[in-house]
């Protein structure tokens, strides 16, 4: 089963995905249940992506976009990306940035 909950936005932005899989029980559970949410800028980046794999595990990746031409329309370029883990330690890191 799957559930998708939509941003209050003009366009189509997904703010929780929700799935239960049945087919394999977690510990004491009937199902793994994993949740995925998204947080977006102005412009409709996603900037926050937190995936909870029902287990207690879970990561977070944060995206930090260049927006800084605005005035030619030069805006969503990804320039660093940060993923945390289940302790909010940093696990992985990437930059576009020379």
């Amino acid at each position: 089963m799957h559930a998708t909950e939509y941003c209050d936005a003009p366009c189509a932005l997904t703010a929780k995905e929700e799935s239960w899989t049945y087919e394999k029980a977690s510990r004491n559970s009937d199902c793994i249940h994993t949740v995925a949410c998204y947080e977006y800028d102005e412009y409709g980046n996603c900037t926050r992506v937190t995936q909870d794999f029902g287990d207690g595990e879970r990561i977070t990746g944060e995206i930090i976009y260049d927006n800084s031409n605005v005035a030619d329309y030069i805006i969503g370029l990804p320039a660093d990306i940060y993923v945390y883990g289940t302790d909010g330690e940093l696990t992985s890191m990437g930059s576009s940035k020379n």
